[in-house]
């Protein structure tokens, strides 16, 4: 196995839990949690992103397509999750 390139991803491989994305809320804000890590959180409503995800790790994108609405997390422009 090589070496993480970056600390996100030596946290990812440090994780046990692969069960893929959940949304998980502190009580105030949601988070999509990624392979245990926090990779975005919503928007909060009275801003110009209100409806959105906003990244909180480098590389990820996280959003909703489809009818019904499936979450997809992209990382680097290539989609892990969906």
């Amino acid at each position: 196995m090589c070496a993480p390139q970056d600390p996100l991803d030596e946290k990812v491989m440090n994780q046990t839990n692969s069960d893929g994305p959940s949304i998980e809320s502190d009580g105030i804000t949601l988070f999509v949690v990624y392979n245990g890590i926090r990779i975005a959180k919503r928007a909060d409503p009275n801003t110009p992103q209100a409806g959105i995800w906003v990244s909180l790790e480098p590389g990820y994108r996280v959003f909703y397509e489809g009818y019904p609405a499936k979450l997809v997390i992209e990382r680097d422009g290539k989609i892990i999750s969906q």
